[in-house]
This record gives C-alpha cells, sequence and structure tokens, in this order.
C-alpha cells in the first residue's frame, strides 16, 4: 500500500498534482489545507470518511471528492487509483472563498459528505496540472471559478436536502462575521442564501439560539457597540455612528435613548465624571 506522486505545479496559495494510490487503507490527519480530488482513474466501491463520517459508494473517473482543512479522512479502496489533488491553505482558501461570494469554507461541508460528479470542477483542474506559462493572475481566476462552482453546488445539495436548521457552530459564525463588520449593512437574506437555507427558517433558527428576531439583536449590537465607544474613546458621535453602522447621528441617538434609556451625550458625560 502506497501512493506515488508525479511532478506538479505550484500555484500561489495552492498546489496541483497527480497522485497514483494502490489499492489499501489511508489515513490522513488534518491537513489545514482544503483539498478538491478528481478520480482520473479507477472504478470501485470504496469505504471513505471525508471528515462528515464514513460511507460505502461506488467511485468512478470524474467523481470530486472535496475535504476540508479541519477534518482527518481516511480511503479504503478496492483497486488502483489515480487522483488530481488540488490542494489550498486554508488563510488562502478562506480568501478565495469570500472573493467568490462565500463566508466560510463550511459552506462547502455538503461536498465532504461523499462523491459528487462536477464535469466543470474537473476539467479546471485538469487544466491547472497542465504545464502553462500562463500568468498567476490567470491560475487565481481558475480556482475562483473552481471554488464558485463548489459554492454553488453545495447550496444547491443543502436546499435539495431540505436544510431546515442551522448547526449551533453555523450560529456563531454568522454572529463572529456581523460582529466583524458592523460598520457595514446586513442582511437577513443575504446571509439565509449563503447559509443554504430560506429566509424563514433563518430567521426561526436565529432566534431561537439568541433569543432574539434578528434585525433586533443587530441593532442591540450595534448599540453596545457605540455605547462602548462613547465611554472609551473621544471619537466625535457622527463617527461613532458610522462605526456602529447606523444610518446617521440621529438614528443611533434615537436607538440608544430607546435601548438604554438616555441619549448618548449623557452616557458620554457619566462616564467622564465618573
Amino acid at each position: 500500500m502506497h501512493n506515488q506522486r508525479f511532478p506538479g505545479r505550484s500555484l500561489h496559495g495552492a498546489t496541483v498534482a497527480r497522485v497514483h494510490f494502490t489499492k489499501g487503507d489511508y489515513v490522513h490527519p488534518a491537513s489545514g489545507q482544503l483539498e478538491l480530488r478528481v478520480v482520473r482513474r479507477g472504478s470501485s466501491q470504496a469505504d471513505i470518511d471525508l471528515g462528515s463520517g464514513s460511507r460505502s459508494v461506488f467511485t468512478r473517473p470524474g467523481d470530486v471528492l472535496l475535504s476540508l482543512p479541519d477534518r482527518a479522512t481516511r480511503f479504503r479502496i478496492s483497486d488502483n487509483r489515480e487522483v488530481s489533488i488540488l490542494a489550498i491553505a486554508a488563510p488562502q482558501a478562506l480568501d478565495w472563498i469570500r472573493q467568490a461570494g462565500g463566508s466560510d469554507l463550511a459552506e462547502l461541508q455538503p461536498l465532504s459528505r461523499k462523491p459528487i460528479r462536477i464535469p466543470l470542477i474537473a476539467s479546471l483542474i485538469d487544466r491547472l496540472e497542465q504545464p502553462d506559462e500562463a500568468s498567476a493572475q490567470i491560475d487565481e481566476a481558475i480556482v475562483l471559478v473552481i471554488l464558485a462552482e463548489c459554492l454553488r453546488t453545495a447550496r444547491r445539495l443543502r436546499a435539495r436536502q431540505g436544510a431546515t436548521v442551522l448547526s449551533h457552530a453555523e450560529i456563531l459564525r454568522i454572529i463572529g462575521r456581523i460582529e466583524a463588520e458592523l460598520d457595514r449593512p446586513v442582511s437577513a437574506d443575504a446571509l439565509a442564501v449563503q447559509a443554504g437555507v430560506s429566509r424563514r427558517t433563518f430567521s426561526a433558527t436565529f432566534k431561537e439560539a439568541t433569543g432574539l428576531p434578528f434585525h433586533q439583536y443587530v441593532l442591540q449590537l450595534r448599540v453596545e457597540r457605540a455605547v462602548q465607544l462613547l465611554t472609551s474613546s473621544d471619537l466625535a458621535l457622527p463617527q461613532i455612528a458610522v462605526r456602529c453602522g447606523f444610518a446617521h447621528q440621529a438614528h443611533m441617538s434615537r436607538m440608544i435613548s430607546r435601548l438604554k434609556g438616555e441619549p448618548p451625550g449623557a452616557i458620554r458625560r457619566r462616564s467622564q465624571s465618573g
């Protein structure tokens, strides 16, 4: 039982290579890389675990298998295989996923359950394997198309599987993103699309997890951030309003007065006198 790696190509933040596996059992620890494997040769029943549970599946040329950076994988194959592997370091993969319209690598999880046929991805990874004098920008554009197709397919799979809830980890990731980008507009519709669930499902699950409707939760975050800046900085009120994502200073003042029972000026004066 062994594998033979043929000369591959180094891309910016990624590598692509052809690997030959003899039949046997392969266990790999979490690699810290997003890995896309395309079966090129060899068809048979196989036991695989891409980090989402073990499954017995029939694999054949053209199948695409994805594993996330923090997941160990295991393959038991009963014949020899030749596989193309596109491996992207986790930080670079996250950056490219965001450029491709996603927010988190976990959005790709539906693709880590079993092999799937995605001809475009198989073809583009084959293109990346070819010796070429093309610029790094072209290679990066190809990888972005691959990841955009992964996102599209993952969302379609999730919708088809009738996902009705968001996991606790997914809710925490969404909250973390909102907090990190509190100065920007945020849309429950957009977040629901990214999570692969309906707006109604997103809203119900979010409220169940946080105890507040989505809009009210975001408003409360904005107010808490504004109060923090009022008491810990000398920023002018219009600057604080912008940093906390309010439409303008008057909007911030109304919301703080409503939720805190006193206007921003009073909160700042009280903090300074104390």
